[in-house]
């Protein structure tokens, strides 16, 4: 299955909350990768990729909505 959005960084301001969103074909995001835990001790993270070639790495998602 395929990434298609992320949802993280929860956050609370004085007019609620708020969180950031990771869309593929919005914002310059081109792919989102998600990372398995490999053993002991390591985590879930999502690598961002954007269209300049940064790379973001997530390890606080709220949600992940997927698509085949």
């Amino acid at each position: 299955m395929k990434i298609v959005q992320v949802i993280a960084d929860w956050f609370y301001t004085n007019d609620g909350e708020g969180w950031d969103s990771y869309e593929v074909g919005k914002n310059d995001v081109i792919k989102i990768i998600e990372n398995k835990p490999r053993g002991e001790g390591d985590k879930w993270y999502y690598d961002i990729h954007y269209t300049n070639g940064r790379m973001e790495r997530l390890f606080n998602p709220n949600s992940v909505s997927y698509e085949e």
